[in-house]
């Protein structure tokens, strides 16, 4: 928990180096730190082409890698398949991260994103309740819109969507290509 209150901490005074940055390269520094629980868990990762967003390189990797993490800690008996894919509208990018866990109660969903909240789901499932507040401060800081949104049906999964500026020089149309499998390392971000 100590960790956790520190690494939140630190997104206040963190100067943002707010820029136009691939979003592939913050997802793929996120599965990296997260190779030993994507191992472990046997964990899928696909996502689509990844945009350009504007954004902090170290507060978009936290973003994702606690995203994601949250899904493949969450998870039901059957492994972990988390697939990040991303659309683009106007001047926003919208990230949506579904996976296959056990899912959110309704009652709890707008609760998830406070300081300190957990949904008690198991006492075997560790945490302090920082992550998704932490994420909520992070898609604050770098513009982001309606920073809370989670759709879930329980034992089914829950998707987090999350929706950050457009880098000025992405194009509007979005990418339209094959999804990558991740093992551990992502391929060709």
């Amino acid at each position: 928990m100590v960790e956790g209150i520190l690494d939140y901490s630190r997104l206040s005074p963190h100067i943002l180096a707010i820029r136009s940055l691939g979003s592939g390269r913050a997802l793929a520094d996120a599965l990296t730190n997260l190779e030993t629980p994507i191992s472990e868990h046997v964990a899928t990762i696909t996502h689509d082409p990844m945009p350009m967003v504007l954004a902090d390189q170290v507060q978009m990797t936290q973003l994702f890698q606690n995203l994601i993490g949250n899904g493949i800690k969450y998870c039901s008996s059957r492994a972990p398949t988390i697939h990040v894919s991303a659309s683009l509208d106007h001047d926003q990018v919208t990230f949506r991260i579904p996976d296959n866990g056990i899912g959110i109660h309704p009652t709890d969903v707008d609760r998830i994103f406070e300081m300190f909240t957990r949904v008690q789901v198991s006492d075997t499932i560790a945490g302090s309740g920082i992550g998704l507040a932490s994420c909520k401060r992070i898609i604050e800081r770098l513009g982001g819109f309606d920073p809370s949104r989670v759709e879930s049906m329980v034992g089914v999964g829950a998707t987090v969507v999350v929706t950050l500026r457009k880098a000025p020089d992405e194009p509007l149309s979005p990418s339209v290509g094959a999804s990558v499998r991740a093992a551990g390392l992502p391929e060709d971000l």
